[in-house]
């Protein structure tokens, strides 16, 4: 009778072992994916606009979390007209929103017809003039995770 008792005792034992061991390795495994998850890049969301050049009107998505606009041909957003500056202006994404940043272009670059000397909020609906281009701010759009 004692020998059937200590045979259940020790079944009971490791199927309790083998519970906690699972159990652990659940918890490690929850773990390592959460912490995965904090420090995997993350990509803004995508800034969507309407370009008005020269009665051409086209629109773009900026998705690079700093993109430079301008009439130089190795700038992110290209705006190909003599009155934009060949580095004109930054958009950029950070603390949750967008910003546009004039880069000391010659003419200036106006945000809802007042001129920015300081990175700006840009919001949806937002115009921005770069010399005689006008930028239509359409929104955001959430992107995937790398």
């Amino acid at each position: 009778m004692s020998g059937i008792l200590v045979l259940i005792l020790r079944l009971f034992l490791s199927l309790a072992l083998l519970g906690f061991l699972g159990y652990a390795l659940y918890i490690l495994w929850r773990d390592l994916k959460f912490h995965t998850q904090m420090v995997s890049p993350k990509l803004p969301p995508a800034l969507l606009v309407r370009i008005h050049l020269e009665g051409n009107v086209f629109d773009a998505e900026i998705t690079n979390p700093t993109t430079i606009g301008g009439r130089d041909s190795a700038c992110d957003l290209h705006l190909p007209h003599d009155t934009v500056s060949a580095r004109h202006i930054r958009f950029s994404h950070h603390h949750g929103q967008w910003w546009v940043e004039d880069l000391q272009s010659t003419n200036g670059t106006l945000l809802n017809e007042e001129r920015i000397y300081v990175p700006t909020v840009i919001t949806n609906g937002d115009e921005i003039l770069c010399g005689e281009v006008a930028i239509q701010i359409l929104g955001s759009k959430k992107t995937t995770d790398i």
